[in-house]
């Protein structure tokens, strides 16, 4: 049994207790025998530690008709159906390399040899031992447990951690560039004060870590629906909740479902319904939609909370290498009337703003006339993204209010009114295109802007493209997953 909470948490059960089981992976594949020409789906199952029902599915979901447990299949499909269920240590041994065990292995990290390391490590596994789990599962994935300690966190000692550093194709994929913390306590209810002493305890570590993220194990059936609760905008924690089937895979899932992938998956439609992930996941995907350049949309009705997402977006990520312009369009003059002079006034005295505040070169803005035209300001803007490039700082344009831009009735012109509008965004397109330091977001009641292949009579430069749109539901009917 753990040893108990000198917190006041709940006592914890026994490591054996049922209602631990969904919470760990407990069960270790054992390891295939002698190769095989052929091999019954039964002994396929044994060496999976799986039942012979779930081989006959997944052979059923691969395409691979065979009648029952006792019939044979190849090893060429037999090492399909291990690979199926991240058995990669078998799949190799039977001499095979596919793109999924490649992918999530590149840029392994090699396991630790200090004998320190390897102290600590063993006491946390003797305190908690879903560790040896958790670290045969990141060691599939070329990832591994790279410090640890126990008993060190003030008033929790019952607790442990550690710090994982990822594969290179899981950072990648995931946005992940240092090591993460991985927290474990006993506790079965576990409460609020022992995940504020995992966030200090994180803050307090003398190492370069991932500052805005951790995984948090505990034998508490409802560990997922508190971190979610608990986490914030600028703050994720991932439940290791983990199912108990001995697939990793698992792993790879929970990382899609809290991290969202960088760029696996793109949608180029709006995402909403049962695939959109909820506001702290959404911040995420923005963040990340910033640091790769993508263009984004985030639509809904008035008071869905998209000057909200915008304006949290934009705490989270402020700091000395980033400028951000929140403008909202709202006080523009509408079509007929031109709001283009006044638009580009305003992004220049914002700019100009930024720049005297931070001590930056305003020059090529200063020289712009009183009332520039839509080439001048490219010109002095491409201008000073370049020096601004040379000191590493990004640029984030936030237009808010889309629709006073571009109403909805208008957009689908046959003439040429209003083409301003149209240059203006083709603009801040090619800007993006022709600056790694630059990108915008738009935000409105309607993605029709970005939906309609013309605007005001002249191609969209903004279809089709590289974009991604989210829908807000309004706050009465606010349902995310």
């Amino acid at each position: 049994m753990v040893r108990g909470s000198g917190s006041g948490d709940t006592p914890p059960v026994p490591a054996g207790d049922s209602g631990e089981r969904g919470l760990m992976l407990s069960r270790k594949p054992t390891r295939w025998g002698s190769r095989r020409v052929h091999v019954r789906v039964h002994e396929l199952a044994k060496s999976l530690d799986i039942t012979s029902r779930r081989v006959l599915m997944r052979l059923a979901e691969l395409g691979i008709p065979v009648r029952s447990a006792s019939s044979l299949v190849d090893e060429a499909v037999a090492t399909r159906v291990k690979e199926s269920f991240g058995q990669y240590d078998a799949a190799m041994a039977a001499g095979s390399t596919t793109p999924r065990q490649s992918t999530w292995n590149a840029g392994a990290v090699r396991p630790s040899t200090h004998p320190d390391t390897l102290r600590n490590l063993k006491r946390l596994k003797e305190e908690f031992p879903v560790v040896e789990d958790h670290q045969a599962i990141l060691g599939r994935f070329g990832s591994q447990f790279v410090y640890s300690l126990v008993g060190r966190v003030p008033r929790f000692e019952d607790c442990g951690f550690a710090l994982v550093r990822f594969s290179g194709a899981i950072e990648n994929a995931f946005g992940l560039t240092r090591e993460v913390f991985f927290f474990y306590s006993p506790h079965e209810d576990l409460q609020i004060r022992t995940f504020r002493a995992a966030k200090k305890a994180l803050v307090g570590l003398q190492r370069e870590v991932t500052p805005d993220m951790m995984f948090l194990w505990a034998p508490d059936r409802r560990l997922r629906e508190k971190l979610d609760d608990w986490s914030s905008g600028n703050f994720l924690a991932v439940p290791l909740v983990l199912s108990d089937d001995g697939d990793p895979i698992a792993f790879i899932k929970l990382l899609r479902d809290y991290v969202f992938s960088r760029d696996l998956f793109y949608e180029t439609t709006p995402v909403q319904g049962d695939r959109f992930f909820g506001r702290r996941r959404l911040l995420q995907t923005l963040r990340d939609d910033i640091r790769n350049q993508r263009v984004a949309g985030l639509f809904g009705l008035r008071k869905a909370g998209k000057t909200s997402v915008l304006s949290e977006l934009k705490k989270n990520l402020a700091g000395p290498e980033t400028i951000f312009i929140l403008r909202d369009l709202e006080s523009l003059p509408s079509p007929p009337d031109d709001p283009v002079p006044i638009l580009l006034q305003d992004l220049i005295d914002d700019l100009l703003g930024e720049l005297r505040q931070r001590e930056l070169p305003t020059k090529a803005l200063k020289g712009l006339d009183a009332t520039p035209g839509i080439s001048e300001f490219k010109r002095a803007f491409q201008a000073t993204l370049r020096e601004l490039a040379d000191r590493e700082i990004t640029v984030v344009l936030m237009l808010d209010e889309i629709e006073y831009l571009t109403p909805s009735d208008r957009i689908d012109v046959h003439e040429g009114e209003m083409t301003s509008i149209a240059q203006l965004l083709g603009v801040l397109r090619s800007l993006v295109q022709e600056n790694g330091n630059f990108t915008f977001l738009l935000s409105g009641l309607t993605s029709a802007i970005i939906e309609s292949g013309r605007l005001y009579g002249r191609p969209n430069p903004l279809f089709p493209g590289r974009r991604r749109t989210f829908s807000l539901r309004s706050n009465a009917t606010k349902r995310t997953t």
